[in-house]
C-alpha cells in the first residue's frame, strides 16, 4: 500500500487530493448474514471462489472517477479459491474532502462485490456438507434477460443484441 500511495502522490491531480482512503477486503470467517442480520443458524465460512469481469470493474472505476472531488482510484482484485484471511481486494481512493472519498469508496466496493450488475447471488445448500453457501450467477445484463417468471435466462441475439 505504501508503494500505491507514493504512486498516487506523483499523479498529476495529487495537489487536489486532501485525503486518501484505503480498503483491504479479506475473506472473513463470519458470514455476511450473521454480521448484517444476526442469523443465528449461519455456519462459519471456510473459503470462497471469487472471480470478476474486468470490463465491468473498469466501468465502475470510471464511474468512481466521475464522482465529484475524486481524483485517484486504484483497485486490485484477487481471483480463484480463497481461504479465510486471504486478501480479496485492495482499493485506494484519493479525493478532495472526506465525505466524497468515503462515498466513493462505499460506492466502488459495493459495486465490485456484486451489488451493481456483476451478477446475482443466491443462497444455496451443500447437501453433502450440510452447509449454506452463496452461489454467484454471472448475469451480464447487457447480453441476457429473464424470459418470464420461470427464471429462464435468454441471450440477446440479432437486432436485440445490437441495441441492448
Amino acid at each position: 500500500m505504501d508503494a500505491w500511495l507514493q504512486e498516487a502522490k506523483q499523479h498529476p491531480d495529487a495537489a487536489k487530493v486532501g485525503m486518501y482512503l484505503t480498503h483491504n477486503g479479506v475473506v472473513r470467517q463470519t458470514a455476511k448474514a450473521k454480521v448484517h442480520h444476526d442469523a443465528a443458524d449461519t455456519k462459519a465460512v471456510i473459503g470462497m471462489q471469487f472471480s470478476y469481469d474486468a470490463q465491468k470493474v473498469d466501468a465502475v472505476i470510471a464511474d468512481t472517477y466521475a464522482m465529484e472531488g475524486i481524483y485517484y482510484v486504484k483497485v486490485w482484485l484477487n481471483e480463484g479459491t480463497l481461504n479465510v484471511g486471504d486478501d480479496l481486494m485492495y482499493v485506494l481512493i484519493g479525493g478532495d474532502i472526506r465525505p466524497r472519498v468515503i462515498d466513493a469508496l462505499q460506492y466502488l466496493v459495493g459495486r465490485v462485490l456484486g451489488q451493481g450488475g456483476f451478477g446475482i447471488t443466491y443462497l444455496g445448500l451443500d447437501l453433502h456438507l450440510q452447509r449454506k453457501l452463496a452461489i454467484k450467477e454471472y448475469y451480464p445484463s447487457s447480453f441476457v434477460c429473464r424470459k418470464d417468471a420461470s427464471g429462464t435466462v435468454s441471450w440477446f441475439s440479432g437486432e436485440m443484441a445490437r441495441h441492448a
